[in-house]
């Protein structure tokens, strides 16, 4: 009968280690959350540059941009700008996705007009 106190212990010591692996797969579920919807940002992000790329080439092609500009979709909105670069024929494109649940992806790019005359040359 002296060995039902010894017990008590080894019961108290088993429920910290249970409670403390418990608490330790908790927050890594957290983690792995956050890292999964920041994720998801960022490929519904990509996929708004890969539309806003294409209207504003549509857009380019036909005359129809303006330095400054935007497109509203479904998932959020992207953002254009034209720029010259500096010391030469070319111009930067700066494109900008905006999600709108948060998140946000810059890309960039050169690009340089073809002239009327030469434009066989050039085409696909």
């Amino acid at each position: 009968m002296d060995q039902k106190g010894a017990i008590m212990p080894l019961v108290l010591v088993l429920c910290l280690v249970l409670a403390g692996m418990v608490g330790h797969q908790a927050v890594l579920l957290t983690f792995e959350r956050e890292g999964l919807e920041a994720q998801r940002m960022f490929m519904v992000a990509n996929l708004l540059l890969d539309k806003g790329e294409e209207k504003w080439w549509e857009a380019y092609k036909d005359d129809r941009t303006s330095d400054n500009g935007f497109w509203e979709f479904e998932e959020g909105t992207v953002y254009y700008r034209l720029s010259p670069a500096n010391g030469s024929d070319y111009e930067v494109v700066t494109l900008n996705a905006e999600v709108d649940g948060g998140g946000n992806v810059h890309h960039y790019y050169y690009v340089k007009k073809a002239d009327p005359e030469n434009e066989d040359k050039f085409s696909d």
